[in-house]
């Protein structure tokens, strides 16, 4: 799960249009709104004496920015996506509702959702809506405090006792004149047992199922232990219910598959509910035994939550890596959760240790230091009061390293791991608003993100991880957490100290006699690929200060890699031999050339050139052929500098045997995550090697074809070369050959 605060993940290209269509007029009332051209400033409020917010700051995030971001979102083995409020509103968090039935027009339209979640699930990735639904805002259809809707025939219920909104509010004599959510005027609170709100919500044409039906997979309830527990039932009768249009629609292999099961094991207790659509709640504490409003909640009685954002598991989680409690307390605490939560409900509440609400990770691990006061730094960048000044040194180092420990936690740990957009790229922060930083595309710490990477591939690659029992552990202050079914077991070894820690461990000696007819042979340590040592189902485990193992325990050693002996040529593209009048490898001296004529040279490496290399390369009994990169150059006319690692150098095209279009279209829906990008560098910088067009000596070189025929847009470039590389390659195999790269 990746959780996303819209307005800061991602600028889409429509921002200036949302724009255009957001505008307000003129004499629209309340907080102004502040676009900010500078993506990596710093979020801040700007607040009047009284303490409120006068300016909410946008930076232009959207839901096509996320669309456009999904190459990435994959690259981390997401498989569902939890979006902060996307509801029109008036602020840049959005959870002042001001329309439940229209997304605000800075981030989309209906449409744009639509597609968003089509798009979506194409790829392996459902959408989990915010639902905040214990209040609306004040600057909205339904209150309409600054009669900003009136204008356009709404009447809101704060001026209009005949308006149709009126019983949904609780009006009184102290200021504001009516209750709101902990004081804050602009969220006027609801009465949730009202039947027009209830209905409004949780009806047939209701805001859920209207959502739903558009393609979401489920909702995350805000404030949950501030909603009736009958409002609740009716939420999860309506999110479950078998009359939407989504669910029955293919569903992809998410972790919230989990939550689906717990649904099943409690569907004789619960109506309607043979949708997999997902409803967590919000909640601080154990879910368990909360109490609120004095009422012992019924969270997890089969007819209200899946399961909880897992707030206890990050305060333990924090509190073990700082040093602040022992591994014997984390593990009585998640053997204590285990023992409350039904199982269904333990398996998919959501492990979080990152989210709007609270203070960036990183920053928290590294014990960082607010802003006293606002400042300007010397590159002209503002600093507000409060943020959190960036860690250096020492300080960040050791905050990346508990943060590696605590992210393997939380995906080894039953449930399902949230990851809050940005902490896997080393996003740092205070509290709201300084939490809610962008995301910094390409400015990214590469070593948090690469760790995350691995973590979601082994996540995405091990059932056991998602699926499996549970068992957990301590030696001398480190954590032992022990996943396993009837197949597969993977141990994770977490070190909080400073000290490199040594251990010679069975599984029975951890965990108990069960694990007694559990044999091993062979352990892998999945993060770094190391071996390590297993003698007679006993491993000999060292590990670092402040590092975390995610080792396979395997019941074989994998058999070794057995390769005939060949031998081969190495040889670049770029240097083919010329050939000859009959089509075939000259055996002439090489034509001599300035870098003038170099493209020449290239030109048809990958049709009948390459083919006659191979062929020469067959008859003298070679089967090997190293091609080294062939990505288009950098400097010194070198691939080991290429401008992109995924594009081919077009010089090597063929112009003379050009594919035909038949694949053009799926090639580019298959490689958009860099296609595009590469194509519009190409636009931007006139690459030549990129296919903006072919030189004119490779044209001359191709049977007498024009330089104009030999031109291609980057996309059509890039299709022609990966087409007749894997031609070659084919061709190259049919004989006998290997390709190496």
């Amino acid at each position: 799960m990746y959780q996303i605060f819209p307005d800061r993940f991602a600028r889409g290209a429509d921002f200036e249009e949302r724009k255009a269509v957001a505008a307000l007029p003129d004499d629209w009332a309340g907080p102004s709104r502040t676009y900010v051209d500078d993506w990596y400033q710093l979020p801040h409020y700007q607040k009047d004496a009284a303490g409120d917010v006068t300016d909410f700051d946008f930076f232009g995030g959207t839901l096509n920015g996320i669309r456009e971001k999904i190459p990435y979102l994959k690259s981390l083995g997401v498989t569902a996506l939890y979006l902060n409020p996307i509801f029109r509103a008036a602020s840049n968090h959005r959870y002042d509702t001001a329309d439940y039935f229209s997304v605000d027009p800075l981030l989309g339209d209906e449409k744009i959702f639509k597609e968003l979640c089509e798009e979506c699930r194409a790829n392996g990735i459902r959408i989990i809506l915010d639902g905040v639904f214990s209040h609306t805002g004040a600057d909205s259809i339904y209150f309409d405090k600054y009669k900003n809707f009136e204008k356009s025939g709404s009447l809101g219920a704060c001026h209009h006792e005949d308006s149709p909104y009126r019983s949904w509010y609780r009006f009184k004599d102290e200021a504001p004149g009516y209750e709101c959510w902990w004081g804050v005027a602009d969220l006027p609170n609801v009465e949730e047992t009202d039947p027009s709100y209830e209905k409004f919500i949780c009806g047939d044409d209701g805001v859920l199922k209207h959502w739903l039906n558009l393609g979401a997979s489920g909702f995350r309830l805000d404030v949950a232990d501030e909603l009736p527990d009958s409002f609740i039932r009716s939420i999860h009768d309506a999110v479950k219910s078998d009359d939407i249009g989504s669910s029955a629609a293919s569903q992809a292999d998410a972790d919230i598959s989990v939550a689906s099961q717990a649904d099943a094991a409690s569907k004789d207790s619960a109506a309607a509910t043979s949708s997999d659509n997902l409803l967590l709640g919000e909640v601080w504490e154990d879910a368990s035994n909360k109490y609120s409003y004095s009422a012992l909640r019924s969270y997890f009685s089969g007819h209200e939550l899946d399961g909880v954002m897992n707030y206890p598991f990050r305060d333990h989680d924090i509190d073990y890596a700082i040093g602040k409690e022992s591994a014997e307390m984390f593990c009585r605490k998640m053997k204590s959760l285990q023992e409350n939560y039904p199982e269904e409900a333990f398996y998919s509440s959501f492990n979080l240790i990152g989210g709007h609400d609270c203070e960036r990770i990183l920053s928290v691990l590294g014990s960082f230091t607010p802003a006293g006061d606002d400042f300007w730094r010397e590159d002209g960048s503002f600093v507000p009061a409060g943020s959190a000044l960036p860690l250096e040194g020492d300080a960040y180092e050791q905050a990346r390293r508990r943060l590696k420990m605590l992210s393997a936690l939380q995906y080894v740990m039953p449930g399902v791991p949230c990851v809050y957009y940005g902490d896997e790229a080393g996003v740092q922060g205070n509290r709201d608003p300084d939490n809610r930083r962008t995301y910094p595309w390409g400015r990214e710490d590469g070593d948090i993100l690469y760790h995350y990477r691995m973590l979601g591939l082994i996540y995405r690659s091990n059932p056991v991880l998602r699926e499996g029992r549970f068992s957990i552990a301590h030696r001398d202050n480190c954590l032992f957490v022990l996943r396993f079914d009837d197949k597969d077991m993977i141990l994770t070894v977490v070190n909080a100290s400073p000290e490199k820690k040594y251990f010679t461990e069975t599984l029975t000696g951890l965990f108990g006699a069960e694990f007694k007819h559990r044999f091993f042979a062979y352990a892998l340590e999945l993060l770094r690929s190391k071996v390590v040592p297993v003698n007679e189902n006993t491993m000999e485990i060292g590990i670092a200060g402040m590092s975390e193992m995610i080792i396979k325990l395997q019941k074989d050693a994998p058999k070794p890699l057995e390769l005939n002996r060949a031998s081969g040529v190495l040889c670049h593209l770029s240097s083919l031999p010329e050939l000859d009048v009959d089509g075939k490898v000259s055996t002439g001296a090489p034509a001599s050339f300035d870098s003038a004529s170099f493209d020449t040279l290239c030109a048809g490496a990958l049709g009948k050139k390459g083919r006659a290399f191979i062929d020469w390369l067959a008859a003298s009994g070679f089967k090997l052929w190293q091609m080294l990169p062939v990505n288009p150059v950098g400097a010194g006319n070198s691939p080991y500098f290429s401008p992109c690692v995924f594009a081919g150098d077009t010089r090597f095209i063929d112009w003379t045997e050009l594919p035909s279009d038949d694949g053009f279209d799926s090639f580019c829906e298959e490689n958009a995550y860099w296609l595009k990008d590469w194509a519009d560098y190409c636009r931007k910088t006139s690459t030549a090697s990129a296919g903006a067009a072919a030189s004119s000596g490779a044209a001359s070189s191709a049977g007498g074809q024009t330089a104009g025929t030999a031109s291609a847009d980057p996309e059509h470039a890039q299709y022609y070369f990966f087409t007749q590389l894997k031609a070659l390659r084919e061709y190259a195999n049919s004989k006998g050959i290997a390709l190496i790269g």
